[in-house]
């Protein structure tokens, strides 16, 4: 019975981690937008992209606090973002 447990919870873990996508390719933005500090938490800004600014941005949206948010990474720092709509991908 232990194993069997052991093995649900390791199979659980390597799904979870393999749904997890760290943000990729190449996004400009094509207008001002805030970047937020942690999802959640919509007054804290972390910074702002301006338009051209390029960053990586995640595939997946993360739902807390009744808003969704995506996670990016760019020059300036890390952080999440509640709209992909002011973006267009680079490069394809």
């Amino acid at each position: 019975m232990k194993n069997l447990l052991r093995r649900a919870a390791i199979t659980a873990l390597l799904a979870t981690l393999g749904c997890s996508q760290s943000p990729s390719g190449q996004w400009e933005a094509t207008q001002s937008v805030d970047v937020l500090l942690k999802k959640g938490d919509p007054q804290t800004v972390a910074f702002v992209l301006n338009a051209g600014d390029v960053c990586a941005l995640g595939q997946q949206w993360s739902f807390e606090k009744e808003l969704r948010y995506k996670e990016v990474i760019c020059p300036q720092g890390k952080g999440w973002i509640t709209s992909d709509t002011p973006f267009k991908k680079l490069g394809g």
